[in-house]
């Protein structure tokens, strides 16, 4: 199975793998960000994204996508549905990779410039995140833009991965804080319930071990970037842009 002793004897073999529930990893400074775990396997890179280029990309997605451009929040679907099903989901969102918008133009070129920055600073994060699990990520989904508008928008419990769609671990970057509710809930951690700061990267694996929601907005707006990724990209199929017609 293996070709030499160097391969047995690999830093994969033999890294540390002592962190449990009780022993978690210490808290660490990474590029200058602060990274917390609030939980077995959940990193929280504080402040990741600035306040300003956050504050930035809410303009950004609120000018270009309010039905007057070719592009629009589109009524947020679960997995394997092709209805919106808001008991479940209630939410609205944009989903996108730039290959999907075509050659910049005025019409994309925010929307682009905004995906680079965030891609740039994520990669970051969730290479150094796997890089203490002994993984790596080579596959990125779409970006999906979510907005959470007001009283009782919600995601409610579930799994990023399952029967349906394959992911390896789980990030979402928080574009604002100035909402009451709609905290990230993981029910299988000792129910850690945990409200982001504008610019935080959280990270965790997406398995069902990791099912979580996102509460129920009680005042203001939420707006936050999820993506999945993966080790491989032998389950993926591209994903199409949804466009405002």
């Amino acid at each position: 199975m293996y070709e030499s002793d160097d391969e047995i004897n690999s830093d994969w073999f033999n890294k540390d793998r002592s962190e449990t529930i009780s022993n978690r990893m210490p808290e660490k400074v990474f590029n200058s960000i602060s990274v917390t775990n609030p939980a077995l396997g959940v990193n929280v890179y504080n402040s990741a994204i600035s306040k300003t280029n956050c504050d930035k990309y809410i303009n950004i997605l609120e000018s270009k996508l309010n039905g007057q451009t070719m592009y629009s929040w589109q009524e947020a679907q679960v997995t394997n549905s092709t209805t919106p099903i808001k008991s479940a989901r209630n939410c609205s969102d944009f989903k996108y990779k730039p290959e999907n918008l075509g050659p910049a133009n005025s019409e994309n070129i925010e929307l682009l410039d905004m995906h680079k920055e965030i891609y740039d600073v994520l990669k970051m994060c969730v290479d150094n995140y796997a890089s203490y699990w002994g993984m790596t990520i080579v596959y990125y989904e779409a970006f999906n833009f979510v907005k959470y508008d007001g009283p009782g928008q919600q995601f409610k419990i579930h799994a990023d991965h399952g029967p349906a769609y394959n992911c390896t671990v789980s990030a979402v970057i928080y574009l604002n804080d100035d909402y009451e509710g709609g905290e990230l809930y993981f029910p299988r951690l000792d129910k850690l319930t945990y409200k982001p700061k504008a610019g935080d990267i959280v990270i965790c694996p997406s398995n069902y071990i990791y099912e979580h929601a996102s509460n129920d907005i009680i005042k203001g707006t939420k707006y936050a970037v999820v993506v999945m990724t993966d080790i491989n990209t032998l389950s993926h199929k591209e994903q199409n842009v949804r466009r405002h017609n």
